[in-house]
């Protein structure tokens, strides 16, 4: 699954950091953004989880040495 993204910090690469990935309480995807995605530009995450389904939410949340850094972030599928 690809997300894009954009790196709004100054100083923080997103490969510095972890990702979880829920579906509801269950954890899809954890680890570590393996992509180059620079202070202030844009790029993909390549998560290793199926795409949500009709009506589904999956929760993203950035971690730099186990404290939260980004809060969360919601990806979806919802009817218009």
């Amino acid at each position: 699954m690809l997300i894009p993204v954009k790196n709004r910090y100054d100083h923080s690469n997103l490969n510095e950091l972890t990702i979880i990935c829920r579906r509801g309480e269950e954890v899809v995807f954890s680890g570590r953004v393996k992509e180059d995605i620079p202070p202030h530009t844009s790029g993909a995450l390549s998560l290793e989880c199926a795409e949500p389904g009709e009506g589904e939410a999956l929760c993203l949340q950035f971690y730099n040495d186990s404290r939260l850094v980004a809060g969360r972030g919601y990806v979806g599928r919802f009817p218009l």
